[in-house]
């Protein structure tokens, strides 16, 4: 039933509707009815009805006049004209019957035909068909309705569709009041909002925009990854595409030796909309760089990206996560001090002395190093990708050392990429510093369930309105919107896929790039450190209830403080103290004043 209605509607915008067909001779067969009509005198003058003909001819002509009041002036005239003709000829007819005076009414007749058949034609043409309004005719009333002082320029044919500038008159309307209403837009033209959107122009002018028409929806097709990694010029890689066709890129690095380093990337959208496809999109991207040593924490226990466990460094549950996170934030303090201390040379990188040791170079040497280059150190860039975030920055301590790397991760080759459901204050560990910097780099936004996701990341659009589903029934992963390189956030995007992450990680692992001994030492350093911690907490506890059942053990019954430590050779008066504080609490044991005793628990 969809369908047909879709189908009529369209059949109705392009004048393809079919509709009944008029009786094609109606407007000839007119003066033969008011000819009819006048002999009607002549039956009367049989019958001796004057009276009849004379109410007749009153009738007539009242009811054409008030018929026809509203019609053209040419039909509305010559009717009434045939009103009152008919009228007069019946009631003389009646009177006169056959004679002289019929042959009058027929050459009045005769003339008043010829000029009525002169204008309709005795063959007329086909009922032309009004063609539906144009583009512009809509635009036009659109802009009427929202009261938009804009109009459309040109059009540029493109193969899906077309593409009209808009000009706004900038001191009554800018482009950004014409962006945010996708909804009317797709409306007025019958289409969805991926097939009809309007966008800020290249140039980023206020004043003026693009609106682009597509003939069909072409993000219900998923496109698979290409293979192809990022490009060492730009630091961009393909991640998905716009509607008309165009990729939408992810800026990993910024290459020079200014501004130069790692930027980060965050992921926002609810559960089924796409982002762990994205990430993994993302890890393959970066695992055939040959310059992105991935490390994956999962505080999901292993669950969230399981294609990379074996294949790079991969932090499972919380525990091992903040280890990690802990050793990841001391190499990049330690990374830091390197490039501070170390001398380059703008054209081969890192050298020892004070001038450079290249054949034919000799160039002066520069102290410190303000930005990171892997060409030049040696160093890969260290990308961090955490999954379901906001289980990890829950935990205490998680945020000021994420905080840290975000903030000096540019210029030691440190990045990270972030996702979650929601990125709330309360769901990235309350810290808008965070959320800040994140929203500094690429970032995008699937659909979400909430009105508000878009908005925390500075996104100009409204994800919750995204569909679940196609039109084709499939569900709509990866569709969203990007703040990207490309500067096209407010366009709907389609992020690409890969059809097996596992095979493809499989297929990747001989050249991913590992992260550099020092990086993986103080990472295996700190994993170290809280399974020794772990360790010795876990002593801490047998001895603690050790010490609890000796000191429960002494205490057979109430007693003065201090004979209960003289009754427990074995363990210090300090370790007693502590025992006993445990027994209290667990309602083992009371002391009142100077005297303890034990608590005798029932049976029931």
């Amino acid at each position: 039933m969809r369908k047909l209605i879709d189908a009529e509607l369209e059949n109705i915008r392009s004048g393809k509707a079919k509709t009944p067909k008029p009786f094609r001779w109606r407007f000839q067969l007119v003066p033969v009815a008011w000819f009819a009509g006048a002999l009607a005198g002549l039956v009367c003058h049989a019958a001796h009805s004057f009276m009849a003909a004379a109410v007749s001819a009153v009738l007539i002509s009242a009811i054409t006049i008030i018929a026809t009041r509203a019609r053209e002036p040419f039909p509305r005239r010559n009717t009434q004209a045939w009103a009152l003709w008919t009228s007069l000829w019946i009631t003389v007819l009646a009177v006169t019957g056959y004679g002289p005076w019929a042959g009058v009414y027929l050459l009045g007749w005769l003339a008043m035909a010829m000029r009525w058949w002169a204008h309709y034609a005795w063959r007329p043409k086909e009922p032309t068909v009004v063609a539906p309004p144009g583009d512009i005719e809509i635009w036009n009333d659109l802009a009427e309705v929202k009261k938009w002082f804009a109009t459309l320029g040109p059009p540029r044919q493109i193969s899906n569709g077309v593409v009209y500038p808009i000009l706004c008159r900038g001191s009554r309307t800018h482009i950004d009041q014409i962006i945010t209403e996708r909804s009317a837009l797709a409306a007025a033209y019958g289409k969805s909002i991926v097939e009809a959107y309007a966008e800020q122009a290249p140039d980023g002018r206020k004043d003026r925009g693009m609106l682009t028409l597509l003939r069909t929806n072409t993000l219900m097709e998923p496109r698979q990854w290409d293979g192809l990694g990022i490009d060492l010029a730009t630091g961009l890689a393909v991640v998905g595409r716009f509607p008309e066709g165009g990729d939408v890129h992810e800026r990993y690095f910024i290459r020079g030796s200014g501004r130069g380093g790692a930027k980060h990337t965050i992921i926002a959208g609810v559960d089924g909309s796409g982002k762990t496809g994205l990430i993994d999109l993302g890890l393959c991207i970066s695992a055939s760089s040959g310059i992105i040593a991935p490390v994956v924490l999962d505080p999901q226990e292993g669950q969230a990206l399981p294609a990379w466990r074996d294949h790079v460094p991969y932090a499972c549950g919380l525990d091992e996560c903040m280890a990690y996170l802990r050793g990841l934030h001391d190499a990049m303090r330690a990374r830091s001090q390197f490039l501070a201390n170390s001398r380059w040379c703008p054209e081969h990188g890192i050298e020892e002395g004070r001038v450079c040791s290249r054949t034919g170079c000799r160039r002066r040497t520069r102290m410190g190093m303000h930005f990171f280059d892997p060409w030049m150190t040696g160093l890969p860039f260290i990308e961090i990708t955490i999954d379901e975030a906001p289980i990890l920055l829950a935990v205490k301590g998680s945020v000021p050392l994420l905080l840290d790397i975000l903030k000096l991760g540019r210029k030691v080759g440190f990045r990270v990429r972030l996702a979650a459901q929601v990125p709330s204050m309360k769901e990235l560990g309350g810290s808008s510093e965070l959320r800040s910097i994140l929203a500094g780099g690429s970032v995008f936004v699937l659909r979400t369930g909430d009105k508000v996701s878009g908005g925390m990341l500075n996104m100009p659009v409204k994800p919750w309105e995204l569909p679940k589903q196609f039109p084709n029934g499939e569900p709509t992963f990866g569709l969203g919107y990007g703040d990207t390189p490309d500067g096209r956030n407010s366009v709907t995007i389609r992020t690409d896929w890969v059809a097996d992450a596992f095979e493809t990680a499989e297929r990747l692992a001989p050249t991913i790039r590992q992260p550099n001994e020092d990086v993986l030492a103080r990472l295996h350093n700190a994993v170290g450190l809280d399974q020794q911690r772990v360790a010795q907490l876990q002593g801490q506890a047998a001895d603690m209830a050790t010490a609890q059942l000796q000191v429960l053990a002494a205490l057979r019954g109430p007693m003065r403080w201090g004979e209960l430590i003289g009754a427990v050779p074995e363990l210090q008066a300090s370790e007693v103290v502590k025992a006993f504080g445990q027994l209290v609490k667990q309602g083992r044991a009371v002391r009142n004043g100077d005297v303890v005793e034990p608590v005798v628990l029932s049976d029931s």
